[in-house]
């Protein structure tokens, strides 16, 4: 869920050296980004909540109108309905792509990522 919601849609991938973290890396756009909503089956209930963290990061950060549909949702359930988590996802990698668009290096507006 965390990844369908925010590492794959970023142009910046990196990985961890022995100097630190994220020092190497490429910003390039994926060719393709599969995603299989029944692979949330398989998620441990800490994998789904670190999910779900990420759509309340999205919503807080860049898709206030989310709040509202989050509010009063018991988060620590798995799984939510099918088509609840769909909207979510789709509205997250809308509103992530946007700003992507508009900063692909993520040094201004997509540093809140």
């Amino acid at each position: 869920l965390l990844a369908m919601t925010d590492s794959v849609l970023s142009l910046k991938q990196a990985i961890n050296v022995r100097g630190g973290k994220n020092l190497a890396g490429v910003y390039l756009r994926p060719e393709m980004v599969l995603a299989d909503p029944a692979f949330f089956d398989t998620l441990p209930s800490r994998e789904w909540r670190s999910g779900l963290c990420e759509v309340v990061k999205n919503a807080l950060a860049i898709e206030p109108s989310m709040i509202e549909t989050l509010r009063g949702l018991n988060l620590d359930s798995s799984p939510l309905p099918d088509e609840l988590v769909d909207t979510l996802i789709a509205r997250c990698v809308k509103a992530k792509c946007q700003v992507m668009r508009d900063d692909p290096r993520e040094q201004n507006a997509a540093l809140v990522l």
